[in-house]
């Protein structure tokens, strides 16, 4: 079955040194030894959903503006929260499109895999060990122990492990290292991962969230 893919993803607009409005996100500045703050920034920031076509095209389907609803909220609006929102939306405008979310690391997390569960769709996230650190311990630790899983071609080296444990889910992990960068690139996926579509998968998604 053919899958649609949208990355979602933050994008800062405004910067003030002043408050704005009352919806402004807020962020502090405080000195590293006496934890007083010297300095506040008031900004906003909205999360776009995208779709990826063909040749490179890219068309906004959905945007949630990640805001307060006061000046006196105790606790702020954020990414995640807006993402919850935003799948909410995508979900009942386009309730039969077979999507595949492309998302960052900031992602990585069990509520998102059961929100993609409960809507049908999948998803491809980028990953850092510090994201969910008992997965990136077992990935590492496997990863070596499964030869016919490594591909090596032209300088590149591509490994996957399958079927990673982490809560009710079962993750697998593709890593993509390249001579000339200086770290590796790892995505976590609930799609099935073959040597024939390692390499294919590695590259539209260092393309597209990175």
């Amino acid at each position: 079955m053919a899958r649609w893919t949208v990355t979602v993803d933050g994008t800062h607009l405004f910067t003030f040194e002043e408050r704005h409005c009352e919806h402004c996100s807020v962020r502090e500045f405080k000195d590293k030894t006496t934890g007083i703050v010297y300095r506040r920034e008031y900004y906003h920031s909205v999360l776009e959903a995208k779709l990826v076509l063909f040749g490179g095209v890219v068309v906004s389907i959905a945007t949630e503006f990640i805001e307060n609803e006061s000046a006196e909220v105790s606790k702020q609006d954020c990414e995640l929260k807006a993402f919850y929102r935003m799948a909410a939306k995508l979900k009942k405008n386009f309730p039969r499109l077979p999507i595949c979310l492309g998302l960052d690391s900031l992602y990585a997390a069990g509520p998102v895999f059961e929100l993609c569960k409960r809507y049908g769709w999948h998803y491809i996230i980028r990953f850092k060990g510090g994201s969910i650190k008992s997965v990136a311990e077992e990935f590492h630790a496997l990863k070596h122990m499964e030869p016919e899983q490594m591909i090596e071609k032209q300088g590149q080296t591509y490994r996957y492990v399958l079927k990673v444990p982490y809560q009710a889910y079962e993750l697998n992990i593709v890593e993509f290292i390249q001579r000339d960068l200086p770290h590796p690139f790892v995505f976590i996926t609930d799609l099935s991962v073959t040597r024939r579509n390692c390499i294919h998968t590695n590259s539209v998604l260092r393309t597209e969230l990175v």
